[in-house]
């Protein structure tokens, strides 16, 4: 142990937080602030930097190494980190947008008293650096010990037990099936933050294969959804066309790449292109529940009100025969097109029931406030507005409102 070296902690105080690198822990005062991985690797690479401004791409170098994302990708966990933290763009307290320099954040690292300190990290004392070492040394040694015991016959002990101590140093990576069903299931989510992951995920599963059909479908819907429910600029929904048609070009008759397909006309008020395509993946296969209800909003959009609420119960239809379908919006749906026929006692209990389910939707806000400024109750529709925004709902449309 004599040739032991004192090991860096790495801890920063931001106002009134506290960041340790170590733990991947960030406070405010003895309350665990919630950070996902990104965002956390996101907080450390511009507190490491503070208080210059970080170039865009230096930040994603930081952050997502080698893994290829747009500009928009680092704009959105931005927002999903200043959303965490309780800031805001407009007057940050925490990250700053500098206008064609990148992001800043102020911050000061702290030493081992907790007050300001000068030098680059805290660092622990030299018998901490001998706990850990000698730990390291058990669990190396156990490794060693149990692969002797567990050698087969006609394999050396040394080669076992260097097999067994690679093991434990490089473990085994995720496979790309598992990141695409963890990228499908925080799709399915529908929140921005989840919404965010998933991308990150079909980024790297696209990295290491450019042409396999389920993650550019993926991805095409996760930027769908990006545009559409999260406010993100048309662009996204372009590269989903783009992504959705790749995915057509290699299976042609995917009903998946079909929805993905009129996701992204969908997103960019496309309604023929989008109704055509969703009717394509709706034949192709009858269990894609939520083809037949994306169709169903656009006749209701295009005015095809009977249409729209014969549709969206075929639907409903669907999932009471036990379609497994991933249909958040479908009540939504029914209660706009009956307050839009003047079916407002209809509209109302499909309201309420949304508004206990659903209360934090992205649409429940604001299509239940806007039925109530189309019967003249502008009041209970700023009611309605207002405590959605005070929830964190971020819809443009809630502010006009």
């Amino acid at each position: 142990m004599a040739g032991a070296t004192d090991a860096p902690v790495e801890r920063y105080r931001i106002h009134d937080l506290t960041v340790d690198v170590g733990t991947m822990e960030v406070r405010r005062g003895a309350a665990l602030v919630d950070l996902p991985p990104l965002s956390f690797d996101l907080l450390v690479a511009l507190a490491r930097r503070a208080p210059r401004p970080v170039p865009t791409d230096e930040l994603i170098d930081a952050v997502w190494g080698d893994v290829a994302i747009a500009d928009e990708t680092l704009f959105q966990r931005v927002s999903l980190l200043r959303r965490a933290l309780g800031d805001e763009a407009r007057s940050p307290r925490y990250v700053e947008s500098v206008r064609g320099r990148g992001y800043r954040l102020r911050a000061e690292r702290i030493g081992s008293s907790g007050t300001a300190d000068s030098s680059p990290v805290e660092r622990i004392s030299r018998p901490a650096v001998a706990v850990v070492a000698a730990t390291a040394a058990i669990v190396l040694l156990a490794v060693v010990v149990l692969g002797w015991l567990r050698a087969p016959a006609g394999r050396s002990d040394a080669e076992t037990a260097s097999q067994q101590s690679s093991a434990a140093v490089h473990p085994t990576s995720a496979t790309v099936d598992e990141m695409l069903r963890r990228a499908d299931e925080y799709v399915r989510r529908h929140r921005a933050e989840d919404n965010e992951l998933a991308i990150d995920l079909y980024s790297q599963v696209l990295k290491r294969n450019t042409e396999l059909p389920q993650a550019l479908v993926g991805m095409s819907f996760a930027l769908s959804q990006r545009a559409t429910k999260f406010s993100a600029p048309i662009e996204h929904a372009r590269r989903a066309e783009d992504l959705a048609r790749r995915a057509l070009e290699l299976e042609p008759e995917s009903a998946r790449g079909h929805l993905a397909l009129g996701l992204s006309h969908d997103a960019r008020g496309q309604v023929t292109a989008a109704l055509e395509a969703y009717g394509r993946a709706y034949t192709l296969d009858s269990t894609q529940v939520g083809a037949l209800a994306s169709a169903a909003h656009l006749l209701q959009v295009r005015g095809d009100l009977a249409e729209a609420l014969a549709t969206n119960a075929r639907s409903a239809a669907a999932l009471a025969r036990g379609a497994e379908a991933n249909v958040p919006y479908l009540d939504l749906q029914i209660a706009a097109t009956l307050e839009l026929l003047h079916f407002r006692a209809g509209a109302d209990v499909f309201f309420e029931r949304l508004h206990t389910l659903y209360p934090d939707g992205v649409f429940t806000a604001s299509t239940r406030a806007r039925a109530q400024l189309s019967r003249g109750m502008s009041v209970r529709a700023e009611e309605i507005a207002r405590a959605a925004l005070e929830r964190g709902t971020e819809r443009p449309d809630l502010w006009v409102i």
